[in-house]
């Protein structure tokens, strides 16, 4: 845990008052911590699931897509690996998910932009 995760997941959840239920359950599991890197999967399989309406998705992608410019590398490596990461393998349902991301996310995510080897 750091204090700029932890800021991320803070204003995540300050944002976004539909997704504190998440919140208050990883509190409950983790001793009180506040573990991003466990927080935004959770966030991201809530998006993929029946109780998140498309608003709610598109609001969430959009807000990480307005923020990534100016986080830290620890926030940007929470975005990326524990959010983007998250969103399922194309082909799988729930992949669609993808589409929501803008120009900034979509550079991060390894399905639309595989690394290039030399």
């Amino acid at each position: 845990m750091n204090a700029s995760t932890v800021s991320l997941a803070g204003a995540l959840f300050f944002e976004f008052p539909f997704l504190r239920p998440l919140l208050q359950e990883s509190l409950e599991d983790n001793d009180g911590e506040v573990l991003a890197h466990l927080l935004f999967p959770d966030v991201v399989r809530w998006l993929l699931s029946p109780a998140a309406n498309e608003a709610q998705r598109v609001a969430v992608w959009q807000w990480l897509e307005n923020i990534y410019p100016s986080t830290d590398t620890a926030q940007q490596e929470v975005i990326v690996f524990s959010a983007i990461e998250m969103i399922p393998d194309p082909g799988v349902p729930g992949s669609e998910m993808r589409r929501m991301l803008g120009p900034n996310l979509r550079r991060e995510d390894p399905w639309l932009n595989p690394p290039r080897y030399t």
